[in-house]
């Protein structure tokens, strides 16, 4: 029976302290239609011929990676 009424007295406890949340969240005035947000592109960056050149070299290096095969005898860090 305590344990009934413990559990009852918390969950008062977090009604009660939750109200002021819920009061905020009901509120807001729902006649109101909300704007509709616009959505605007961007020109994508160019990159320069060095900054492609680095970054192929980048992706190059990291395939060679991934294609090479792990020996299990070497270090493991």
């Amino acid at each position: 029976m305590n344990r009934i009424a413990s559990a009852i007295l918390i969950v008062a406890a977090v009604v009660v302290l939750n109200t002021g949340m819920l009061r905020d969240a009901f509120a807001r005035d729902v006649s109101a239609p909300a704007q509709p947000t616009r959505i605007t592109s961007v020109a994508p960056e160019t990159m320069s011929s060095g900054q492609s050149a680095r970054l192929l070299g980048l992706l190059q290096v990291l395939e060679a990676l991934r294609q090479m095969q792990a020996s299990p005898d070497g270090p493991k860090v």
